[in-house]
């Protein structure tokens, strides 16, 4: 009994639970619908019912709430605006929002309707749209206007003067293959930002010629592509022929510049190198793989293109279809420069003068010692330096890299007072000319290179018989010095005794030490004796 009582509790228990869960599980299915598509009142997703459109007055203040698009556009009134709540489609076959001036607001979402006749002005704006669009109220001022949205129509029929214009949009409209096909409008005004693709439209543009040519699609002229025209027919249309004269049946109608993506710009060759004249590289511009033709689709103006640096070409839109401009760059490199030549120097007379000289150079070359730093060359002659090698090049310019460096070298000046002449790269050599020996100086003679030079001088003005003269006695007082000196150190060690004698030691110093030793043996005894009378007591 106490069995079946507890299989029944826990029976109940499950029962209760299951139940719970599956209602909290649907609670929680519906709360998670995002909706993302709501078709005819009805969410694709969950099914069901949604209110995606909110009716508002021109304030945005709701007046209600509907989950079809005819139920909205029947219940506002003139001016009001439906605003998408949800995603929405409507497969009604015919929507009539009657004689008023309404505003579709998308709120970035999307509209699908079949067909959505209006007999008054319509604004759609802020989202995607597609379908078919119809105005039949011939002759009055309404506009279809679209802003800031990307239509999909598959048919278009607005019969007002108004016509239809386009902010920021792009518009597609291809046929459907329905029997009838309308493109049909007595007026079209677009911005720079927008687009229009007309594709298979069986009738071209139509419309009942109520305004003039200039009226009715003048202002789209620029938006046409290249070789098609605006063709009028009074009392009749107002249509757009293709490039054989034909009324074209698709057309895309933007404002083309020379900026878009779909244009492609190059020019050859984007380097040159500096030779003083102007470089104008060949320009190519194809616009949505259309070739264009310089001086009728474009003009081109060069900038800085004689100096080297970074040249330019402006490519300028010319005529009524392209427009705009666009800028390549494109680079002139600096040009090299040969070595110097033909350059001549004149020795430094003496070291230390500094009279040395270059010549032959001038302002546009820079000399350096080292190929490291250069110094700038002010004159035809660079004065005023040592003897030793230099290196000359031409200096770097706007236009031209520093040549290649001619190496020099100075010379010092013979002895003698030899002339110095001016020789070419090719013959200066690093070595220093010299005529003057050693051969007549004594051991006992010491010379700088200046005294040199001068004793060199005297001997040359001197006859030889003195000058022999003057050599021999120079050589016998040396001779007798030198015994001097022998004599003193033979006399000198033999008053020595034998111990101190060529030892380099000094005796004072040897008796020195010996005291030292003494004092020492001493001091050693009486702190012996110190040591044995303080046992002894």
């Amino acid at each position: 009994m106490r069995k079946r009582i507890l299989g029944t509790i826990i029976a109940a228990g499950f029962f209760a639970v299951a139940a719970f869960a599956g209602a909290n599980g649907l609670a929680e299915t519906q709360a998670a619908c995002e909706h993302s598509q709501v078709k005819d009142g009805a969410c694709v997703d969950c099914n069901d019912p949604v209110e995606c459109i909110e009716v508002e007055d021109a304030s945005g203040t709701a007046k209600g709430t509907y989950s079809k698009l005819e139920d909205a556009a029947a219940a506002a009134g003139n001016g009001d605006i439906l605003k998408l709540l949800y995603n929405c489609e409507s497969t009604s076959t015919y929507i009539d929002a009657g004689n008023k001036n309404l505003t579709i607001d998308l709120n970035k979402k999307e509209l699908k309707a079949v067909h959505f006749d209006i007999m008054g002005s319509l604004v759609i704006e802020n989202g995607e749209y597609s379908g078919y669009i119809r105005n039949a109220a011939t002759g009055n001022e309404h506009t279809l206007t679209f802003e800031n949205v990307r239509a999909d129509l598959t048919q278009l029929g607005w019969y007002a003067k108004g016509g239809i214009k386009l902010v920021n949009s792009n518009i597609e409209q291809q046929h459907d293959g329905a029997a009838f096909t309308e493109w049909w409008l007595e007026k079209l005004q677009m911005d720079q930002t927008s687009v229009y693709k007309i594709t298979n439209s069986p009738s071209g543009l139509s419309n009942y010629g109520l305004l003039s040519l200039d009226e009715a699609v003048g202002g789209i002229e620029e938006f046409l592509p290249a070789g098609y025209t605006l063709d009028g027919q009074p009392n009749s249309y107002n249509t757009i022929l293709d490039e054989t004269g034909t009324k074209a049946r698709s057309v895309e109608l933007r404002y083309r510049r020379l900026t878009d993506a779909t244009v492609s710009v190059s020019i050859a060759p984007t380097s040159y190198v500096y030779d003083g004249k102007a470089k104008e590289p060949t320009v190519t511009v194809t616009y949505d793989g259309r070739d264009l033709t310089e001086g009728t689709d474009y003009t081109c103006t060069f900038t800085d293109n004689i100096n080297a640096g970074t040249a330019s070409v402006k490519i300028t839109a010319k005529g009524k279809t392209y427009h705009g401009e666009t800028v390549k760059n494109y680079t002139i490199d600096k040009a090299p420069q040969t070595a110097p030549t033909g350059l001549t120097t004149e020795n430094e007379s003496a070291k230390g003068k500094k009279d040395g000289s270059i010549k032959n150079v001038d302002i546009s070359m820079e000399y350096s010692v080292d190929q490291n730093v250069w110094k700038p060359i002010t004159a035809n002659t660079i004065t005023g330096i040592s003897a030793g090698d230099y290196y000359v090049r031409y200096k770097e310019t706007a236009n031209y890299y520093a040549s290649g460096a001619t190496k020099v070298t100075v010379k010092m000046s013979v002895p003698d007072g030899g002339t110095t002449e001016n020789v070419t790269t090719e013959d200066v050599t690093t070595e220093a000319s010299t005529d003057a020996t050693t051969e007549d100086t004594t051991e006992a003679t010491t010379t700088t290179e200046d005294s040199t030079d001068d004793t060199t001088e005297d001997v040359t003005t001197e006859s030889t018989d003195d000058t022999q003269d003057e050599t021999e006695d120079v050589t016998t007082e040396s001779e007798e010095v030198v015994s001097t000196e022998d004599q003193t150190t033979e006399k000198t060690d033999a008053d020595k005794p034998d111990d101190q004698k060529n030892t380099g030691v000094k005796t004072g110093d040897d008796f020195a030490m010996k005291t030292a030793v003494a004092g020492m043996i001493i001091s050693l005894g009486l702190a012996g004796i110190v040591v044995i009378n303080k046992r002894r007591k």
